[in-house]
């Protein structure tokens, strides 16, 4: 407690009991006993000790006695009264007069005993009907241990590069086809192959009328 609380403590403790000095009750307050404790349990065991008829002095307060226990106790809060089923809202479950006063133009009132009924176990049933079965994933393939053989990974490149293509664009990895260089990854054999015209080709034969003289 501070200076201003302890002031107001003991005037209010010579009003209950004039014959305690307020220097006395002043010196009560700031002692070790009472100094540290919350203003309001102070406050609450001093006025029980000098409302007792046999009290004589304000320091029976430092004593254990039932003061202490009502300076203790909590404030309860009030439960508010719960509206009856027939008074109570069934869409915002408040009474009636506060449902009518809030929410007036959102819902109109209907009482809570003609709340309709919803089968659970039948909605619940008719939201599983609608879901779409899920597909797991394929299992992936194991490795087998000759895809991790340096050697065997060499190999399929290398028979990857044998094949000759059929038509312009087409070819195996660096095959000349005479008019372009065809090429194809090597880590995705299935995308199509890239035709590149050869630098050094043979350039068209010009036509009659485009020779020169």
């Amino acid at each position: 407690m501070n200076e201003h609380e302890i002031e107001r403590i003991a005037a209010a403790a010579n009003q209950l009991r004039p014959d305690w000095p307020i220097a006395q009750l002043r010196t009560l307050l700031k002692g070790d006993g009472l100094v540290n404790r919350p203003r309001r349990d102070v406050s609450v065991a001093l006025a029980w000790v000098a409302c007792e008829a046999g009290t004589s002095s304000p320091y029976r307060v430092l004593e254990a006695g039932p003061w202490w226990r009502a300076a203790g106790v909590e404030g309860q809060s009030t439960k508010p009264t719960e509206p009856e089923n027939h008074d109570r809202c069934s869409t915002c479950a408040l009474a009636k007069d506060r449902c009518r006063s809030l929410y007036a133009d959102d819902h109109d009132f209907r009482p809570w005993t003609e709340k309709p009924q919803i089968d659970t176990k039948a909605t619940v049933a008719a939201l599983k009907a609608m879901l779409e079965p899920t597909t797991p994933p394929p299992e992936p393939k194991p490795l087998l241990p000759t895809d991790r053989d340096p050697a065997a990974v060499a190999a399929r490149a290398s028979t990857d590069r044998e094949g000759v293509g059929t038509g312009a664009g087409e070819g195996a990895t660096g095959q000349d086809t005479g008019t372009a260089w065809v090429t194809r990854s090597v880590d995705c054999p299935e995308a199509p192959a890239q035709a590149h015209p050869l630098a050094t080709a043979a350039p068209p034969t010009p036509k009659p009328h485009e020779e020169t003289l």
